[in-house]
């Protein structure tokens, strides 16, 4: 019984997604006038806000405590239009 918790349990905590590393410059990211996207609300981790969205480039980012993270798509990669 014991053994199948802990490998749901391991199942689980593989699927969520995780938070990638930090973007590398940061104060490029600025914050938008222009409505956030749908797939890229879709795309943002749990408690980040769209006013927490930033945008350098067509690419987004998000702030989570004091730090720019990348938005990514499932594949890995960056969201950017």
């Amino acid at each position: 019984m014991r053994i199948s918790l802990t490998l749901a349990l391991l199942t689980l905590a593989a699927c969520a997604p995780s938070i990638s590393a930090p973007v590398t410059n940061p104060d490029r990211y600025v914050a938008s006038d222009a409505p956030v996207p749908f797939a890229v609300r879709q795309l943002l981790p749990r408690g980040v806000f769209d006013a927490d969205v930033r945008l350098w480039q067509n690419c987004y980012g998000y702030v989570y405590q004091g730090q720019t993270y990348p938005v990514l798509t499932p594949r890995g990669s960056q969201y950017c239009l």
